[in-house]
């Protein structure tokens, strides 16, 4: 008897646990017509589309329109709004405001990278004629279209970041095919030369061996004891060479790395500068 109450405890927990995503999707508002602008048909179809972007991508989708931006600019309107109803770390919310005049698009977190103020003009800008025409609708559903053909192109190479409240800059780095066998060649080539290198000082080794063994047969020492058995002494060193060569080999993707970026490349003189010359700038 304990131990169906206890089945049925799980079974109710698992139910629960199954039904709280559900819960938490419903209390997302995907589209938000505050103004009146979308017929019943244009919110369903709004909202089927967002639904498909936010399965495939990720990421929400927040379509909103309104009369009153309480006091705020369209920026902060639109910010507020996604910031404070519980969407996800990454998305978008595009915002038509009555109210000032503007169709505003708002960012966050990975959506920041894939949207720069460039191509949120042109996303806008797809939609400017229909808006223009009062087609609300159709004008948002070109934006999102736009949006995802800019996420299907990816994040652009020399996007950044300005934080407007502490002035920094975060730059977005991404490597080029070419750029990544550059490094990959210059490591092998490193790792090659030091293990030509191990492999040169071994050969030494070895024949200063293989010269006391034959002095030792000279002498009429046994040749059983002190000829040394090449493949053995092979046998030896490669265990070493390996891990020898493999820190190398870090280190040369590191530089490469440092002299790709240019702020890696800006602390390293710095922290060479201290080292070498901690009282003089010798950069």
């Amino acid at each position: 008897m304990r131990m169906r109450k206890k089945t049925g405890y799980l079974l109710l927990m698992l139910l629960l646990l199954l039904l709280v995503p559900v819960a938490v999707w419903a209390d997302k508002t995907t589209v938000d017509d505050q103004a009146g602008l979308f017929s019943q048909e244009e919110e369903q179809e709004l909202t089927d589309r967002i639904v498909e972007l936010t399965t495939d991508w990720n990421m929400d989708f927040v379509v909103v329109t309104t009369e009153d931006a309480e006091g705020k600019t369209s920026e902060e309107y639109a910010d507020d709004y996604y910031d404070y109803n519980g969407y996800a770390e990454d998305g978008a919310l595009y915002l038509i405001d009555l109210d000032n005049g503007s169709v505003w698009i708002s960012t966050a977190g990975k959506m920041i990278r894939y949207l720069t103020d460039e191509r949120i003009d042109v996303v806008i800008d797809a939609g400017y004629d229909s808006l223009k025409a009062k087609n609300y609708a159709d004008g948002i559903l070109e934006m999102l279209n736009e949006t995802e053909s800019y996420l299907e192109d990816g994040i652009p190479s020399d996007q950044y970041n300005y934080d407007t409240e502490t002035g920094k800059i975060s730059r977005y780095r991404s490597i080029t095919v070419y750029e990544a066998i550059g490094a990959a060649v210059i490591a092998l080539l490193c790792a090659g030369g030091f293990a030509a290198a191990v492999l040169g000082s071994y050969r030494l080794e070895r024949k200063g061996m293989i010269s006391s063994a034959i002095e030792a047969l000279h002498s009429g020492e046994s040749r059983g004891n002190h000829r040394p058995e090449v493949a053995e002494v092979a046998a030896d060193r490669v265990p070493y060479i390996l891990p020898a060569v493999a820190p190398h080999t870090v280190v040369a993707v590191g530089a490469c790395n440092i002299l790709y970026d240019s702020d890696l490349l800006k602390m390293f003189c710095f922290i060479c500068e201290k080292i070498l010359a901690p009282d003089d700038n010798v950069w």
